[in-house]
C-alpha cells in the first residue's frame, strides 16, 4: 500500500446489483451502496460490533477512490434511527473540501 496505514481489504466481491462483500484482514463486511449518490452503508456479517478504523478507510477507498474525503454522521438524539447495527459513510464533493478542517494542522500526513 502506498502511502500511510495499514492495509486491512483483501477482497471485495459483487454480490447483486446494491451488495458486495467486503473481507478485511479483521471482518467480512456487507457494503450496500445507497440510492443517494456518495452514500455506503456498511455492517460486519457477523453481527459483530466492533468496527476497525482501517477496514472502513479501505472500504472508502474502494467505493470513493483513495483522494475521496468521507464522513461518518452521529445526529442530534430526536433524529437517531437505531434500527441496525450498521454504520453510514457519505462521500463529501471534492468542490466542498475546503470547509472541512485541515487535519494536517492536526499532526495527520
Amino acid at each position: 500500500m502506498q502511502g500511510r496505514g495499514r492495509q486491512t481489504l483483501r477482497a471485495v466481491l459483487k454480490i447483486d446489483e446494491n451488495y458486495w462483500e467486503a473481507k478485511t484482514t479483521n471482518a467480512t463486511y456487507r457494503v450496500w451502496v445507497g440510492d443517494l449518490p456518495g452514500q455506503l452503508t456498511i455492517h460486519r456479517e457477523d453481527e459483530g460490533t466492533e468496527r476497525h478504523w482501517y477496514d472502513l478507510q479501505g472500504i472508502k477507498n474502494f467505493f470513493f477512490g483513495r483522494d475521496s474525503i468521507a464522513v461518518e454522521i452521529f445526529p442530534k438524539h430526536k433524529d437517531l434511527v437505531d434500527g441496525q447495527n450498521q454504520t453510514h459513510l457519505w462521500k463529501i464533493p471534492s468542490e466542498n473540501h475546503h470547509l472541512l478542517p485541515n487535519l494536517k494542522h492536526y499532526g495527520g500526513a
